[in-house]
């Protein structure tokens, strides 16, 4: 009986020590997982952007454009810091790829300043 009262205690004291000296960084974790949301997001901005230009005309096999802006992140005395900028290109495959069965694809690339 007392052997299982005093492991109880143990248990208990080593859960509450835990609990009392675990002190997650939560904004790295934070500010990290913003990152990630606004790279995906950018992705997906310059993928609709680069598919719109495609059928419309304005980016052709083997055309690139660069420094699309996507936004900034974070502004500081009014000025915007962290800025995204995308580079799409439309890349032509070559002869002996498309033999392969290979298509033409599009190359996005994000940037940040």
């Amino acid at each position: 009986m007392i052997s299982i009262i005093s492991t109880i205690l143990i248990v208990i004291s080593v859960l509450v020590t835990t609990l009392i000296t675990f002190n997650p960084n939560s904004r790295a974790i934070v500010e990290s997982d913003f990152m990630r949301n606004a790279r995906n997001n950018a992705y997906l901005y310059s993928w609709e952007l680069a598919q719109l230009n495609v059928r419309t005309g304005n980016l052709g096999v083997g055309d690139s454009q660069d420094n699309i802006p996507l936004g900034y992140l974070s502004k500081k005395d009014i000025k915007e810091q962290q800025k995204l900028k995308a580079d799409i290109s439309y890349v032509d495959v070559p002869p002996e790829d498309e033999a392969l069965g290979k298509d033409d694809y599009l190359a996005i690339e994000i940037n940040k300043e």
